[in-house]
């Protein structure tokens, strides 16, 4: 099975792409990142391959996305970085994803990184630490009673 990783310069990617290594499958693991100086874009120990690709939005992120899959014949994306989550978010909503992946709507992908609003939702069910909101403007209000 071909597996590509995405953001692989995060310590999460990572561990995931050493995770699948010390299965006894015979994975080949492809990693892309944005940043020229993300280490595992230069670590061949962990992945089979690794691609400088654009950030996500990008005009010309689905182009390369596209083209790496088709070239090394992904069956499966791990999508881990916010902001590519939300990409293959919108484009999952669409019914368009170039691969097999698990992936969230779009609108659960952004309600659930947004912190405050996650501590909004979770905190009358007791399910989120006392918390405070700062605005923009740096003025602090209380969440629950704080």
């Amino acid at each position: 099975m071909n597996i590509l990783i995405n953001g692989i310069g995060g310590p999460t990617s990572r561990s995931v792409a050493r995770t699948l290594n010390y299965s006894d499958n015979n994975y080949q693991i492809v990693g892309t990142d944005c940043d020229r100086l993300a280490v595992s874009l230069y670590q061949n120990k962990i992945f089979n391959e690794t691609f400088l690709i654009p950030r996500a939005g990008d005009i010309s992120y689905w182009d390369a996305i596209e083209r790496i899959i088709e070239k090394k014949q992904i069956d499966m994306a791990i999508v881990l970085p916010e902001l590519e989550v939300l990409e293959w978010g919108r484009r999952a909503d669409r019914g368009k994803l170039p691969c097999k992946s698990l992936i969230p709507s779009y609108s659960l992908s952004t309600l659930l990184i947004d912190k405050a609003r996650m501590t909004e939702i979770l905190t009358p069910g007791h399910l989120a630490p006392r918390s405070i909101t700062i605005d923009a403007g740096l003025r602090i209000s209380p969440l629950d009673g704080i």
